[in-house]
């Protein structure tokens, strides 16, 4: 996490079943001190309530096309911006 911290990054791609730490402990640990947008992704569809339920901005369903992708990041983008 101290990465984060110290990077700043504009957006977050996360995928939820990855190791040695799940995304879902990601989300855990990273909203009580950041407000980076984070885009979710799996090829589980199961878990897109608990991930957006633990503070992702968005989900996306593997696989996905990439202008899909694309086009989410702009969306969360823009909204940053307009904030």
């Amino acid at each position: 996490m101290n990465l984060v911290e110290t990077e700043k990054p504009d957006i977050m791609l996360l995928d939820i079943f990855m190791s040695p730490m799940t995304g879902l402990e990601v989300l855990d640990k990273l909203r009580p001190t950041s407000q980076i947008p984070v885009i979710a992704f799996s090829a589980r569809g199961s878990v897109v309530d608990e991930a957006l339920k633990r503070g992702a901005n968005d989900f996306i369903a593997k696989p996905f096309k990439p202008d899909d992708l694309i086009e989410k990041i702009h969306s969360i983008l823009n909204r940053k911006g307009a904030s």
